[in-house]
């Protein structure tokens, strides 16, 4: 997009060029930057500043910075991590990568409690041949 932006040439792909042209106002250049605007989505929004910049980042550095900010917030589920970045980066389809990036990481899979315990399977017993010849005891459960 910078380049497209900073150039003033249109790639020669047609959905290509209608994208950029749709989406140009939505992007600036700031500091030698491109940075995404964004209206900040709250009931309550200040007048003074309802616009949000956020740094648009390479598509090769996206992993690293989606992995340092899941790691600076304890890692925290996919909706905190996705609402706290995006008051400050941008990339087309963020929330499914965040998503993706948390649903797969070790260590919150390795701390995250397991909801569906696996059950013992029930086990068939033989019926004995006379009355007390077995005797089974079970726990009573504890109120």
């Amino acid at each position: 997009m910078i380049e497209y932006m900073t150039v003033v040439r249109l790639p020669e792909d047609s959905k290509v060029a209608k994208g950029i042209l749709l989406t140009k106002d939505q992007y600036i250049i700031k500091d030698g930057k491109l940075w995404h605007l964004a209206i900040t989505r709250q009931k309550n929004n200040a007048t003074e500043q309802p616009i949000l910049e956020q740094l648009c980042i390479p598509q090769e550095l996206q992993q690293t910075v989606l992995a340092r900010y899941h790691a600076q917030l304890m890692h925290a589920g996919y909706e905190k991590t996705y609402l706290t970045m995006r008051q400050r980066v941008y990339w087309n389809n963020m929330y499914t990568d965040i998503r993706n990036y948390v649903a797969n990481c070790e260590t919150c899979q390795l701390s995250t409690a397991n909801r569906h315990p696996t059950k013992a399977k029930l086990q068939i017993r033989d019926v004995p041949p006379e009355i007390f010849q077995r005797v089974h005891m079970g726990r009573r459960p504890v109120t």
